[in-house]
């Protein structure tokens, strides 16, 4: 299997794993395309999965943040951390600070419960 079909085939799992996930497909869609020349160099790192390493996290933590929106009634956003692999981390090759997804608050809730 060339890199192109590999990488072909990783994206169409993720999208699979990764369902309503628009942006994260498109992201994914450009970093996948720009490996396609060194995965056609190195055929080894197809061989060790290291594309598919790369796509899932090491540890991601799900939290629900329960918020009263303007009109008293009380909503729940999900909130996700993912967090890159700690090797990666500690040899200082990731640069990437994980925040909260789409956690939407706004500036009038003070609390988490109704009041």
């Amino acid at each position: 299997m060339n890199a192109s079909n590999h990488l072909d085939a990783v994206l169409a799992d993720l999208v699979r794993r990764n369902p309503g996930e628009p942006e994260f497909h498109q992201a994914a869609r450009e970093v996948l395309q720009a490996l396609t020349p060194v995965l056609d160099d190195h055929p080894e790192y197809v061989d060790a999965r290291i594309v598919e390493r790369m796509c899932e996290p090491e540890r991601q933590i799900i939290f629900r943040v329960p918020w009263t929106d303007d009109h008293g009634t009380v909503r729940v956003n999900r909130g996700f951390r993912i967090e890159p692999p700690a090797s990666a981390s500690a040899a200082g090759k990731v640069a990437v600070t994980s925040t909260p997804r789409a956690v939407r608050t706004p500036k009038s809730c003070a609390s988490a419960s109704p009041s």
